[in-house]
């Protein structure tokens, strides 16, 4: 009887040891699961609070053609640009096969020129007191006869998108018995839509700045019109031969990425890693 109840007496402290385990492995829990979900609900905040972040712009790609390339280098098509360090740049030129050239300025280079300065200078001169065209830029060959309106004489294209694009065309003159040189650059958008610019009509081929960029720079550019995917260069002058472009001073910047972006991802990462750790033991 003793014996039975000394038993009986060490299941029930047993039974209460295993009991009390078990309450505190449960408030353990508890707190532990507070605590995550307490995590998982700061993660969403700040997530939510990054949505709201503005957008940081990341830096401008220039394209000048003044490092990778050498005179009177053809490209082919498709083609990625080189940026300013002479590096991959996300920008595609598109044309057709053995119509765009990089030329040395200052000199005719080979048996093609990228533009005539009909003001007795050297062709492929900067005349232009407010640009620099530098030592390389990019042009069409001489092989171009028109008419050209009907499609793009060359088109650029942007790996990512662009929020902005903005370059140069040189030399936009003309002749006096009435050919003239003029361009319409448009801006492809992202989902539908473009936006066009006509650029300077030459109409002559002397010094007269009124008819004629005889050796100086059009600018172009576009902004705010959200996401461009690319650029056509449509000539549009009534000029059919000696057409040319010579085109410099590419400046592309990139779609913003929203400062939060980042954070919002590291914040599901972070989410996912904690449910992963919740999950029971097998």
């Amino acid at each position: 009887m003793l014996l039975f109840s000394a038993a009986k007496r060490g299941q029930i402290s047993g039974g209460l040891v295993a009991k009390s385990l078990i309450s505190v492995r449960a408030v353990i829990e508890i707190k532990r699961s507070r605590r995550i979900n307490s995590g998982v609900k700061s993660l969403i905040a700040a997530s939510a609070l990054a949505l709201c972040l503005p957008a940081v712009a990341s830096a401008a790609t220039i394209i000048n053609f003044e490092n990778g390339y050498s005179d009177d280098e053809e490209l082919t098509s498709p083609t990625e640009l080189l940026n300013s360090l002479g590096n991959a740049s996300g920008v595609t030129l598109t044309a057709p096969s053995g119509s765009m050239t990089v030329e040395a300025t200052g000199s005719p280079g080979g048996d093609t020129i990228g533009f005539v300065n009909d003001t007795m200078r050297p062709n492929d001169t900067d005349d232009d007191a407010t640009a620099d065209l530098g030592n390389f830029f990019l042009r069409t060959t001489n092989a171009l006869s028109g008419p050209l309106n009907t499609t793009p004489v060359f088109s650029l294209s942007f790996a990512g998108g662009a929020s902005s694009v903005s370059g140069e065309i040189w030399d936009i003159d003309g002749t006096s018995v009435n050919n003239t040189e003029q361009w319409n650059v448009t801006a492809n958008l992202l989902g539908g839509g473009s936006s066009s610019i006509l650029s300077f009509l030459g109409s002559s081929n002397g010094s007269n700045t009124a008819t004629s960029l005889d050796g100086k720079a059009w600018a172009f550019s576009f902004s705010g019109l959200g996401t461009i995917t690319s650029v056509d260069f449509n000539f549009v002058g009534s000029e059919t031969t000696g057409i040319g472009a010579a085109v410099d001073n590419l400046v592309i910047a990139p779609v913003p990425l929203p400062a939060g972006g980042l954070l919002l991802i590291s914040g599901f990462a972070v989410a996912a890693a904690v449910r992963r750790r919740r999950k029971p033991a097998a």
